[in-house]
């Protein structure tokens, strides 16, 4: 997330260490994706803002596309829903952001349902894992296959201006 690293032993998004990663590997685009991570923490602020400026700052020609938090059911968590206009709003005034994506708006999940616990409504029944936060493999298959086509659609349409999807 960006500003918790959650589980996983990795650095937040904004973490010196992970930006000085990235930017060794000379990427043109850069997609950050939206966590889960984030919506226990208190509501975002500047820290989408600050990520994007710091990406600019260590690769000057690199775009960037933001995709935010996941959608992964009718109930949006509270502090998901309050960091989704930070997130967007920083990434409509970033200059090196050439779109976001926002999956909530795009009700990429329905349903109320998690594998284990099916209720018959929606797809995420299929795409929600047995803890309720995290994509089961199916859930993890089909945003990788919706990003990469809002990817594409942002990377055919792309101009001088940044692009909501």
């Amino acid at each position: 997330g960006y500003k918790n690293a959650g589980a996983s032993n990795h650095a937040a998004y904004t973490d010196s260490s992970r930006l000085d990663g990235l930017a060794l590997t000379g990427a043109d685009i850069v997609i950050v994706s939206g966590s889960s991570n984030d919506d226990s923490m208190p509501v975002l602020t500047t820290e989408p803002a600050n990520l994007y400026a710091a990406i600019a700052s260590r690769m000057p020609k690199t775009k960037v596309i933001v995709v935010g938090p996941p959608s992964l059911g009718t109930t949006i968590p509270s502090g998901r829903a309050a960091n989704v206009p930070v997130i967007k709003a920083a990434a409509l005034a970033a200059p090196n952001v050439i779109a976001f994506v926002n999956p909530i708006a795009g009700t990429w999940v329905t349903g109320l349902g998690k594998q284990g616990s099916t209720t018959g409504i929606g797809n995420a029944d299929i795409m929600v894992f047995t803890d309720g936060i995290h994509p089961s493999q199916a859930g993890h298959e089909y945003y990788g296959r919706r990003e990469a086509e809002l990817i594409l659609e942002v990377l055919r349409r792309y101009q001088s201006s940044t692009l909501e999807l």
